[in-house]
């Protein structure tokens, strides 16, 4: 039975190879197609999958006013509201802001290469879940100019020593302690980074006008990334209220400028989710 299905396909073909090769063609990659977008759509949902408390982590959008097109939506926000809304706000578990002015030349007594990271607060820890190699994140990230390492960073800049103690100076012109290493993660995520820099340098750097003091303003939407983890029961929609409340009050943007409106957006919703300006991932 098998044979005479065989011969006949056989002949069919024969008969008509032109026909039949492009639709064998077109079946083919067809399907090779199909595999690779599966492939990649498995990909793109299996970002940030190790952190504990995904379920609950948000990060602030800043959407321009009247605005009409992908990139008028931002992944950043301004680095004050954090100060302003933690610790008044019972809703919410726990927050890290992050700052965008932590990259460019790392040069160690070994080596100098290009990097890229952030400044971050201690609490970086607790929101996502990356983990310390021997090291609270008080102690990791609590004092000014210190810094910890991904592993796959710190094996480069001293592929010779243990980094833990040793200096770090960054586009020369300031120090830092390295006092960690960040194991690397159990899964794929979209918050890559070389290096963290305790968030409690940028004070100092402004004095030392390594920074602008704009770095720290609340209309600057460019430069920071704020993520917080919401305890049970607390509505997205009432921070949101909160922030743009907040917002209200304290910027001031010049008539040209239509200023900001801020929503949370999902950890879940990030990768695979909206184009927007001013995203954490490698370019």
């Amino acid at each position: 039975m098998i044979r005479n299905y065989l011969l006949i396909a056989f002949r069919a073909y024969w008969k008509n190879k032109g026909f039949t090769s492009i639709n064998l063609v077109g079946l083919a990659v067809g399907m090779s197609v199909c595999f690779m977008v599966i492939l990649l759509v498995f990909d793109q949902v299996n970002y940030d999958e190790f952190h504990p408390q995904k379920e609950r982590i948000y990060r602030i959008l800043s959407i321009e006013k009247g605005a009409s097109d992908f990139f008028d939506a931002r992944a950043s926000s301004s680095p004050r509201f954090k100060e302003y809304l933690f610790e008044k706000e019972s809703g919410i578990e726990q927050w890290t802001c992050m700052s965008r002015y932590f990259s460019g030349e790392a040069r160690s007594e070994e080596r100098i290469l290009e990097f890229r990271g952030f400044y971050a607060d201690p609490d970086f820890f607790r929101v996502f879940g990356f983990e310390l190699d021997d090291i609270s994140a008080e102690n990791a990230l609590g004092e000014p100019f210190s810094v910890v390492l991904s592993e796959e960073f710190a094996t480069r800049i001293f592929p010779n020593s243990d980094p833990v103690g040793q200096l770090i100076e960054v586009d020369e012109s300031q120090e830092y302690l390295v006092r960690g290493i960040v194991k690397e993660p159990i899964g794929k995520t979209h918050v890559q980074f070389d290096m963290l820099g305790s968030f409690s340098s940028i004070d100092p750097l402004i004095g030392k006008k390594v920074l602008g003091k704009g770095a720290y303003q609340w209309e600057n939407v460019s430069m920071a990334h704020n993520y917080m983890v919401l305890k049970s029961g607390t509505e997205p929609s009432y921070v949101e209220e909160k922030l743009n409340q907040l917002a209200e009050e304290h910027m001031d943007f010049p008539d040209d400028r239509p200023g900001y409106e801020f929503e949370l957006q999902h950890l879940n919703d990030i990768t695979p989710g909206r184009i927007m300006a001013n995203e954490l991932g490698f370019t």
